[in-house]
């Protein structure tokens, strides 16, 4: 949604307008959020049974396969978000339709988010930590081989629902591992979101900056998000019933 308000003030005002805008938002939705926290009460403590029992003692290697798998899987969707306008105009798209892949992409995250919810009490969870990278790879493949923007547009979609869905997906799968130790254990793989976030984005600006085009970028997202597929696969990230 902010997208187009984002857009609208760069085109009614500045760039420096629509900055400022998305800066009151933020400091808008913090507060709220400070405010619901504090209505509701919430505390974090330690567990009863969080005691350092050999039975509750973290894997590190299993940590380490997480979050290998995890970086690989969130690479292809934070490029494309990070992107989305650019490959679409790379692709020869007009400014609305431009904006629109910006759009897009965000909707197809917050979809995939809402569906991974409900498929991750359905389905075995290493089926969605191997499918929906799977997912992502194959719409990175056409994006890179297709001129068709609207079809672009389309396929960034499925590269932030297939993204969405998987950071929703990997908080369970690792809460299910690891038990008791899951939010340790997840602080540290998520430390793999923030690397993704920082290298992905860079890296494909690079690319384009050097080529002219994003083809490059996204046949390297594309091979990183199978890898993420493997790993899920190999490492038997869904603990044994």
């Amino acid at each position: 949604m902010f997208a187009k308000i984002f857009a609208w003030r760069i085109a009614a005002a500045s760039l420096q307008s629509a900055l400022l805008t998305i800066a009151i938002v933020l400091v808008c939705c913090g507060l709220l959020a400070a405010l619901m926290l504090w209505i509701s009460g919430a505390s974090y403590g330690r567990p009863a049974d969080d005691d350092h029992r050999s039975g509750s003692v973290i894997d590190r290697v299993k940590v380490a396969q997480f979050w290998l798998a995890y970086m690989a899987s969130v690479f292809a969707g934070l490029m494309a978000i990070g992107h989305a306008v650019g490959i679409a105009l790379s692709k020869d798209a007009g400014p609305e339709l431009a904006t629109l892949a910006a759009i897009t992409i965000g909707i197809g995250s917050a979809l995939g988010g809402f569906l991974a919810g409900w498929l991750v009490d359905r389905w075995p969870v290493t089926r969605l930590l191997v499918g929906l990278p799977l997912v992502a790879a194959l719409a990175l493949l056409v994006i890179s081989l297709t001129p068709n923007a609207p079809i672009v547009v389309g396929l960034l979609s499925l590269v932030g629902f297939s993204y969405g869905s998987i950071i929703a997906v990997y908080p369970v799968a690792i809460a299910n591992y690891f038990t008791v130790r899951g939010p340790q254990a997840y602080g540290q793989v998520f430390t793999a979101w923030g690397f993704a976030g920082l290298v992905a984005p860079w890296s494909a600006g690079l690319i384009y900056d050097l080529r002219a085009d994003y083809e490059l970028a996204m046949i390297i997202a594309a091979v990183i998000a199978l890898g993420s597929a493997v790993c899920a696969a190999c490492f038997r990230l869904e603990r044994a019933a």
